[in-house]
């Protein structure tokens, strides 16, 4: 019965993450106008919905970030920066949904935290904001224990392998094509001159 209450539950909450964007598109407008998207949360202000002005604040602050932010700090169009604000962006927007239906407690903050590290493509965000960042390190590189190396070049291995086979496949593959049509240069492409020219 509680793995059907569960299921239920989280169906609900991601068909209503739905409807928190949609109310939250108010604020992310497309308008270059910088106040069109402070009026939706005047409005959940003055309605006194103080976590649905906060999510939609959070939402607005991000898109700011995006559009006018990246000139001012070009560590906003990185990775890193560019993973974070979308996740920072979809918990904004997940937890709208709940704001605006009144219905805020722990549990649907831990929701849209999930729903948040989901939309910022769940495995690639703990992969560019924690694992490269780390393995990358000076620290990991010369004084992490070999147990942590081995273990988190690891779990890093089984994470990538899928994409790195292919490339090596495909990098296979193109030595083979070119070991069994050698390249015959100029000669080989227009043919060799009919006569000599002085």
């Amino acid at each position: 019965m509680q793995r059907i209450v569960t299921t239920i539950f989280v169906t609900v909450a991601f068909l209503a993450s739905f409807a928190g964007v949609a109310f939250a598109q108010g604020a992310v407008t497309s308008s270059e106008d910088p106040l069109a998207m402070l009026r939706p949360i005047y409005d959940a202000i003055a309605h006194g919905n103080y976590w649905l002005a906060g999510s939609l604040a959070l939402v607005a602050a991000c898109t700011a970030a995006r559009k006018w932010g990246v000139k001012k700090f070009p560590a906003l169009a990185t990775d890193v920066g560019a993973t974070v604000l979308v996740l920072l962006t979809s918990f904004g927007t997940a937890f709208a949904a709940s704001a605006a239906a009144g219905d805020v407690t722990t549990a649907t903050a831990w929701l849209a935290v999930k729903i948040a590290v989901g939309a910022a493509g769940g495995w690639a965000l703990i992969n560019k904001l924690v694992a490269k960042p780390l393995l990358d390190s000076a620290w990991f590189q010369t004084k992490a224990p070999a147990w942590l190396q081995f273990a988190l070049r690891g779990a890093l291995w089984i994470f990538t392998k899928p994409a790195e086979v292919k490339a090596i496949e495909a990098e296979r593959a193109g030595v083979a094509a070119v070991a069994a049509n050698p390249p015959t240069g100029v000669a080989g492409v227009a043919g060799e001159p009919a006569e000599e020219i002085n």
